[in-house]
């Protein structure tokens, strides 16, 4: 649907999207801002070219930027999967006010157990998991998820400090890893256990080969 392929364009288009109001911890649900989402879904699709006529997947949509995102970028479909009503009314929402509602599905599901009845049905799965600080090894298992359901690239934000224990497990799911970019993620200030207002978690957003005989 978009016009002209750049950052601001998708920004401008990302910003007007509602995030939410009372965040879950125990889910590690962090606002992406439209800034850093805008430049992930640019990289992803101007390097690449995964994300326009693609079946993309979002796992743990959240409110839903990613994937609206992708639907908007011009997607053939997207599903977005969460675990989390309220994240999932948002994500209904955002796609109502944007008029993409028939562009995108939503699935309320446990994505780290998550198993398709169509085996690799996804060309392109983009997400930003959990970083594990609340439940350890939940970033893992959502990519080894994202892996066994993709048909072309997985592209997840991992903290920078993870990425060789990452790097080690693609090998064991017979998967190339590349790192895309690094991100300084912003981290407002939105629970009791942050000290300050605004943080900024180091992270790397990597792409994940599926080989065909994974």
């Amino acid at each position: 649907m978009i016009k002209k392929l750049n950052v601001k364009n998708i920004e401008m288009f990302v910003q007007q999207l509602d995030s939410w109001e009372k965040p879950k911890v125990e889910l590690e649900q962090y606002h992406t801002p439209p800034r850093t989402a805008a430049e992930i879904l640019y990289l992803i699709e101007k390097n690449y070219e995964d994300i326009s006529g693609m079946r993309v997947a979002d796992f743990g949509c959240g409110p839903g930027i990613l994937g609206i995102g992708c639907a908007y970028i011009g997607a053939d479909l997207v599903t977005g999967y969460d675990i989390d009503d309220d994240a999932l009314s948002i994500a209904y929402q955002n796609l109502e006010d944007t008029g993409l509602n028939e562009e995108m599905d939503l699935v309320k599901t446990d994505v780290s157990k998550l198993k398709l009845s169509k085996t690799k049905y996804y060309d392109t799965i983009i997400m930003n998991p959990p970083f594990g600080t609340r439940k350890a090894g939940i970033d893992v298992a959502f990519l080894k998820t994202a892996i066994e359901n993709c048909s072309g690239s997985v592209y997840s934000i991992h903290k920078s400090n993870t990425i060789d224990f990452i790097k080690k497990q693609c090998v064991t799911w017979n998967a190339e890893l590349e790192i895309v970019d690094k991100i300084k993620f912003p981290l407002p200030k939105m629970f009791k256990h942050q000290k300050k207002s605004q943080d900024f978690a180091e992270v790397d957003l990597i792409r994940v080969y599926c080989k065909d005989d994974q």
